[in-house]
């Protein structure tokens, strides 16, 4: 583990957070959150283990914040997205290729990976601040498969940790 990363971790999580996330012994998962803690720099990161207390308190969050609104029926949620979230927007949509798929890619308005990836860092700094930031963890295909993709979620949209 990145020990550039342990002061910036203990001082934006709690200690029940910062154990969640030491206790799965994952350095790559550990200088993943820590970077990004660092780099989109949010007041805080809460770490879920997808346990009902952790479901609780994130479904509670996105309330409080106003990014869901409860319905009649008890437990059930709603969230609207605005007017301009409806759909893709094919002309900025971009899709990432690595360099190698670029030509055969173009008609798909494509961007290449390096370039990409550096035009997504340059936006995300910062772009936390005073906020607070969830963590959850994902895993996409079949268990203990070839084709298990394991996912983490960094994100400072209560609605969005509580709608995956």
């Amino acid at each position: 583990m990145n020990p550039e990363y342990d002061d910036i971790l203990r001082s934006k999580m709690s200690e029940s957070s910062y154990s969640k996330l030491t206790a799965l012994e994952n350095r790559k998962l550990y200088d993943f959150v820590g970077f990004f803690a660092k780099h989109c720099n949010p007041k805080s990161v809460y770490m879920c283990d997808d346990g009902a207390e952790d479901e609780a308190y994130v479904r509670t969050m996105s309330l409080k914040l106003g990014e869901e609104k409860p319905l009649a029926k008890d437990g059930q949620t709603i969230h609207y997205d605005g007017y301009g979230d409806q759909a893709r927007d094919r002309t900025n949509t971009r899709y990432i290729v690595f360099k190698e798929n670029l030509e055969r890619m173009k008609s798909l308005n494509s961007v290449e990976y390096e370039q990409a990836h550096g035009e997504i860092l340059d936006i995300a700094e910062n772009i936390m601040e005073g906020k607070d930031a969830v963590v959850k963890l994902f895993c996409e295909g079949p268990a203990f498969s070839e084709f298990t993709r394991p996912c983490v979620q960094f994100t400072d949209s209560w609605y969005v940790a509580h709608s995956e």
